[in-house]
């Protein structure tokens, strides 16, 4: 069994995909999920689902939404009930070695960092995105900390993109990335480093015009977005544009 929190939550293998039906089956699954196999209190999991508007009866319904939770995870596989163990103080949720997509996203961002290979790098960055499906942990219930775990892994899949794009840039596809970077910082209009990444693959590809243009771009939404002027490193990819000379050949590597 496959358990899906990269976009929709659900249940996959190879031939089916079960959705998880329900916010409050969603959110019980991914409270257990995010507990990477340890046992989670009744109250705590309590606290998850339901915040301050508890049920007549929280202990009763937890355990209804257990129940319910069992019966689909029985329906995507047989016996799959039997992986959401009861102890005697909360639950537990046995997952396997390589069924979590989070946590082969991890993995293989993980592999990337440590790569001492630009291209090896790249290529393992690029499996850990192709992972997701869209926002993260988006389905639970609003204001529990499973939402909250899910605006930190956006943060973490932005961070990745940089990443990915840094490491195309010391193998020298400054020039078929850029479209890439361009479409990320309209993603994400506050992040810089995308900014400055996409300036560099302009001025190595032979478009300072362009990179000027990324500038002036950068510097009006920081401004409008957030009160902010560009940074120092936004500035230094800006005085190469200007340079009259020195300018780097299309396709060459960085430093």
């Amino acid at each position: 069994m496959e358990f899906r929190v990269l976009g929709a939550m659900e249940l996959g293998s190879s031939q089916t995909t079960t959705e998880v039906p329900g916010v409050l089956q969603r959110t019980l699954l991914a409270a257990l999920l995010l507990a990477q196999g340890r046992v989670l209190l009744s109250g705590p999991l309590i606290d998850e689902l339901w915040g301050e508007r508890l049920p007549a009866e929280p202990q009763a319904a937890l355990c209804a939404q257990v129940a319910r939770l069992r019966r689909t995870l029985e329906a995507q596989e047989r016996g799959g009930r039997r992986r959401l163990e009861h102890r005697t103080s909360g639950y537990r949720l046995h997952v396997r070695e390589g069924e979590l997509d989070l946590a082969e996203f991890r993995r293989l961002r993980r592999q990337a960092q440590l790569s001492g290979s630009p291209q090896e790098a790249e290529d393992l960055m690029r499996q850990s995105l192709a992972l997701w499906r869209g926002p993260a942990l988006a389905d639970v219930r609003p204001h529990s900390q499973c939402e909250a775990a899910g605006l930190a892994l956006q943060d973490a899949r932005e961070q990745s993109y940089v990443e990915l794009f840094e490491f195309g840039l010391r193998i020298g596809r400054a020039g078929e990335i850029s479209g890439d970077i361009e479409e990320l910082t309209l993603l994400y209009p506050l992040n810089e480093a995308l900014y400055e990444q996409l300036m560099r693959a302009r001025i190595l590809s032979g478009r300072r015009v362009g990179a000027i243009a990324v500038y002036q771009r950068a510097r009006r939404c920081l401004a409008e977005l957030a009160g902010l002027d560009p940074s120092p490193a936004l500035g230094r990819c800006l005085a190469q544009a200007l340079a009259d000379s020195n300018a780097p050949e299309s396709g060459q590597q960085l430093p």
